[in-house]
Formats: C-alpha cells, structure tokens, sequence
C-alpha cells in the first residue's frame, strides 16, 4: 500500500534533471502534502460478514448491507 510518495524522495530523484529538475522541485517543495490515512476494506475487515458484503456493525453502527471495496472508519484488519 505504499502508494505515495515521499517529498524528500521525488525533490532528491529530480532536482539534477535539466531544465525542469529544479523547477519540480521548488513546486514540489511548496505543494501542501495530502491527508491520507490507511484504511481497511470491508472484504478485509474483522466486522466483515459474507465476504465484505454485510458489516457485522460496532457499537457505533448496527448491520448493514455494503460492498467490499467499501471501508469505514470503524474499520479493523483481521488479526
């Protein structure tokens, strides 16, 4: 899942590419990093019943129909 980039990785892979190696990196620099946060799939999850298609529910939330790519924030992986 380490999908995303590392600021300091992509400034340091591009920065000695000519003429847009330094401009990248500038912009790079000065871009607001994304807000991301693992999350786990209801076909994943501990909750999880009938192969991610009906949550077992939390003490938050009762049963309900979902879908497996689906995913929440009461979301817990399988021990």
């Amino acid at each position: 899942m380490d999908e995303y980039i590392k600021r300091s990785e992509f400034i340091e892979a591009v920065k000695d590419i000519p003429m847009w190696g330094s401009a990248a990196a500038m912009l790079a620099d000065s871009i607001s990093a994304a807000d991301v946060v693992p999350v786990v799939r209801c076909e994943n999850c501990a909750f999880s019943q009938s192969d991610g298609w009906i949550c077992g529910g939390t003490t938050l939330m009762p049963p309900h129909q979902t879908f497996p790519d689906s995913f929440c924030e009461c979301g817990k992986e399988y021990e």
